[in-house]
């Protein structure tokens, strides 16, 4: 790809992704408009950042995920992370009984990641702390679950390089009605609109644009497939 192509493709992902961006926030301007002024509901800035996770969570379960953004704006509001679930800790001290413990804490400040720390400074929980965690030493249970996300990030990585091998061959397809054309050449020619200079691949935006949008949407749909009928043996 050319270095021009490349600022096609990086200057198009760019708009693609500012217009979802501001769709989904006139969504959720929407929700909470609505939530405020029809039901009644307000007050979330002075909600415990433990709270607003955990309704975070419950509305990951019912599924809208405009619902969900507008929990994480608040999180993200009070400068919060997503708490731990309700008895996460505990569980974590009964499975780690007779193990020895070591604490980590996450700073506002820095990389985001999480330190390791001595019991005395994990207790000390500044303003500068942005999360603590206590965790248990469990070398085969470490190692057996590690083995099972290697095998799990294979699988995904092999199950997506067949998703984009099925959706070029899809762009592929020839029909009579086609004419000797390919189904990519047939939705570039129906979209082609002239405007402007042309891409290096020879199409203006419009039937580039088209393109993308209808492989993606392929694409998407083999995923979607995929995940809920397993793989294809």
């Amino acid at each position: 790809m050319t270095q021009n192509t490349e600022q096609n493709v990086r200057t198009r992902d760019e708009r693609r992704d500012e217009r979802c961006i501001a769709y989904l926030a006139d969504l959720m301007r929407e929700k909470m408009k609505f939530s405020r002024e029809v039901k009644g509901r307000n007050g979330w800035q002075d909600m415990p950042a433990e709270v607003l996770s955990e309704m975070l969570r419950e509305h990951v379960e019912k599924g809208d995920p405009v619902d969900v953004a507008n929990f994480c704006m608040m999180l993200a509001a009070k400068r919060a992370p997503i708490a731990e679930a309700r008895g996460a800790e505990e569980q974590r001290r009964k499975d780690g009984e007779g193990q020895e413990a070591f604490y980590q804490i996450k700073l506002r400040k820095g990389n985001g990641s999480w330190q390791d720390v001595d019991f005395e400074n994990y207790q000390e929980f500044s303003d500068d702390t942005w999360a603590r965690r206590t965790l248990y030493t469990h070398p085969a249970n470490v190692a057996a679950l590690e083995g099972r996300i290697a095998e799990l990030e294979k699988e995904n990585a092999a199950l997506e390089s067949a998703v984009m091998k099925a959706a070029e061959s899809v762009m592929g397809i020839e029909t009579p009605c086609m004419e000797g054309d390919n189904l990519a050449v047939t939705i570039c020619s129906h979209f082609e609109d002239s405007e402007g200079e042309p891409c290096d691949n020879g199409w203006h935006e419009g039937a580039t644009n088209a393109y993308e949008e209808i492989k993606s949407a392929v694409i998407r749909h083999f995923r979607d497939t995929l995940t809920r009928t397993g793989t294809p043996s």
